[in-house]
């Protein structure tokens, strides 16, 4: 698990870190979001359904990853809901045999609900938004966020200069409503990018939440 745990130390800050620490985890739409075990974050886009990257569920090798309980709202030690066992996990066939990062994204499915609600969630359509999660150069269990705008990169992708920082893959990529408009997956040293909502990745999100109960 190399690939995951090397990513939760890779810290992605565009010059000075403006990441904000979030201390009442929750509010709402931070109780939506949560840490997945193998160090990554993931938000709920229904009670038992949570929407990461999909690196932070297989290694791009044909191989899955095992560590993916799911911790939503954690806050240092103080886990306001415990964490929940995975019963599966679904990422796409181009990421999970080639690693091809336009289709970096994937999907946890819980045992139990934790708390029965779940973020809203749509294709993007432009503005501010807000990346939030478990950043590993942070205090452990620690959700930190920091806002801008993203542009479009090509057909699948979103970047921005959005601070972030390994452990945060799989964060949502919220709109100021607090609706999931994208995943964050990867990071430089000038912008951090992630896979953009559109809807064709919609209808599959909604495919697979329906096949995958």
């Amino acid at each position: 698990m190399s690939g995951i745990f090397g990513d939760e130390t890779t810290e992605v800050v565009i010059g000075t870190d403006d990441r904000v620490q979030i201390t009442n985890t929750v509010s709402y739409p931070n109780y939506y979001i949560g840490r997945i075990a193998v160090g990554c974050t993931g938000t709920l886009i229904s009670q038992k359904h949570v929407l990461t990257a999909g690196h932070c569920v297989a290694d791009g090798s044909g191989s899955w990853y095992s560590s993916l309980n799911f911790t939503v709202a954690k806050n240092g030690s103080y886990e306001p809901w415990g964490s929940e066992n995975w019963s599966g996990a679904i990422t796409t066939s181009a990421w999970f045999y080639s690693a091809n990062t336009n289709f970096d994204y994937g999907m946890i499915v819980l045992a139990a609900a934790p708390h029965g609600g779940h973020a809203g969630w749509g294709t993007y359509s432009g503005g501010t938004h807000r990346i939030t999660g478990y950043p590993g150069d942070k205090p452990f269990g620690t959700m930190w966020t920091h806002s801008g705008t993203p542009s479009t990169s090509g057909s699948y992708r979103l970047c921005y200069t959005i601070d972030t920082a390994g452990g945060q893959s799989g964060s949502g990529i919220a709109d100021t409503a607090g609706y999931v408009r994208g995943i964050h997956t990867t990071g430089s040293s000038s912008q951090n990018c992630g896979t953009r909502m559109t809807s064709t990745l919609y209808n599959t999100l909604q495919n697979w939440i329906a096949t995958y109960p």
